[in-house]
């Protein structure tokens, strides 16, 4: 077959797609270890056309997450608006990034309970599903959401709290990476034309004949590198880290809570932590520069 070799070569390359990049985030695995592929999928037997993140976890995430994790310590979880976590057990307060039919996230997928208990704490949670559709006012849909994580946290002190805030994606998504909007979000992106052209068999780069303002560029272009910071109890002041992986995050945060992420492809990121004892945490590979085609 005239594109075989060009299939081996890029069997196991990934594009930068919002929802494995999430998975990635939380398992340490890349794609084809934890599962989701892509933002959407399709059920076979119905033709159905779904995103990710309406299937269980169970259905949608086949490795083990930081969330199951820290669970299994004994200690307590939180996810705002995280890709993934609808029905999670090991997340024991959880606003799951779910969608409804007919478009806008769901209000229904969250923990009992904790809907009313945020309305009484004067926590503007509703605001934050009446402002998601609507660029202009999903900064304030975030600091709702925001304010609910922090809520949680005051009360409930997990150990672990993840929380997805969209207002820069969905300034790019509406105006383009050089709108002012875009650039009020404090977000940078790589050129607005340039991206892999769907109607072109190569993988060469090309201008599009349209704009396109989303997602899906290899993940070797050095400006879609995001930028990494770490702070708070146990992170060494000032270090610079270099070219970081995904996969090395979720090991990383293990290590700083005294667990071990078993199964994982990343690496702990020792020049991170203060020195400390960590006779779970596996050495991370000094050596690596950033090829081009991590996770």
């Amino acid at each position: 077959m005239p594109c075989a070799r060009r299939t081996v070569a890029y069997r196991y390359r990934s594009l930068c797609l919002t929802h494995l990049s999430h998975t990635t985030l939380i398992t340490g695995v890349r794609p084809r270890l934890h599962g989701v592929v892509g933002n959407r999928v399709t059920v076979r037997r119905t033709g159905e056309r779904l995103h990710f993140t309406n299937l269980t976890r169970r259905e949608s995430v086949k490795a083990a997450t930081i969330f199951d994790v820290v669970k299994a310590s004994g200690r307590r979880t939180a996810a705002f608006f995280r890709p993934e976590t609808r029905s999670d057990a090991a997340i024991d307060d959880n606003v799951a990034e779910v969608f409804r039919v007919e478009g806008g996230p769901d209000p229904r997928e969250v923990t009992p309970g904790l809907p009313d208990e945020l309305r009484s704490a004067d926590v503007p949670i509703d605001a934050y599903y009446a402002f998601y559709d609507n660029p202009y006012a999903q900064g304030a849909g975030d600091l709702a959401l925001t304010q609910a994580a922090a809520h949680v946290f005051e009360r409930r002190k997990p150990a672990f709290t993840a929380i997805h805030l969209l207002v820069t994606d969905k300034a790019q998504h509406e105006f383009g990476p050089s709108h002012y909007l875009s650039w009020g979000a404090l977000t940078a992106d790589i050129e607005t034309h340039l991206t892999l052209d769907p109607k072109n068999s190569s993988t060469a780069r090309r201008l599009m004949d349209e704009p396109y303002h989303g997602h899906g560029f290899l993940p070797d272009y050095p400006e879609m590198y995001p930028v990494l910071v770490l702070s708070g109890s146990g992170i060494a002041r000032g270090a610079r880290l270099g070219h970081v992986r995904n996969i090395d995050e979720p090991p990383t945060i293990a290590a700083l809570l005294g667990l071990e992420m078993r199964g994982v492809e990343g690496l702990v990121l020792r020049e991170a932590i203060r020195q400390r004892a960590f006779s779970a945490a596996p050495p991370r590979r000094s050596a690596h520069r950033g090829c081009g085609r991590c996770v």
